[in-house]
């Protein structure tokens, strides 16, 4: 069965490429580049395209875990958020056919969490960030102006897991 993939990712919302948003160790996080001035709740999709060690799968799993946690139990989700788990996109979904226009040529299916995109955080609060965790010698004004880093994010890492 496919999935259905989230309206502003696909052809039929815009054909203009998304934006890259993040990279992480799982892979790449892609989302339409005027999502953050929607007033609606935009998406984001994380693919599976990093270390091939990683399994978008197993985060998928503990997003939906923690999400259905959160739901039995709400007095715990006061005073934080989890994005919205909008589905998972199978390597061999259909749903590839409305998306892979909008990313970069040459991409290739491959599996995807879909979420909530989590809206970037402002620049004072990202200088922040930079003043307290930047190692020591990293040029913080490059960091700060760096367009890679416009969409500094903090969210929940639901994907890393040592195997034994």
């Amino acid at each position: 069965m496919a999935t259905r993939v989230s309206h502003d990712l696909t052809t039929q919302s815009s054909p203009e490429k998304l934006l890259r948003i993040g990279t992480g160790c799982c892979g790449s996080v892609w989302a339409d580049a005027d999502s953050s001035k929607d007033n609606g709740t935009p998406s984001c999709i994380k693919r599976e395209d990093g270390d091939p060690h990683r399994s978008i799968t197993n985060e998928h799993f503990i997003h939906q875990l923690v999400v259905q946690s959160l739901q039995l139990n709400p007095r715990y989700a006061r005073n934080f958020r989890i994005p919205l788990c909008r589905g998972f996109l199978n390597k061999d979904d259909e749903g590839w056919s409305l998306v892979l226009p909008r990313l970069p040529p040459g991409s290739k299916p491959c599996n995807a969490l879909l979420s909530e995109k989590v809206q970037p955080l402002s620049e004072d609060v990202r200088k922040l960030l930079v003043s307290k965790f930047a190692r020591g010698g990293s040029d913080q004004d490059a960091i700060i102006n760096d367009k890679k880093n416009e969409h500094c994010l903090i969210r929940p890492y639901l994907g890393r897991r040592k195997k034994d």
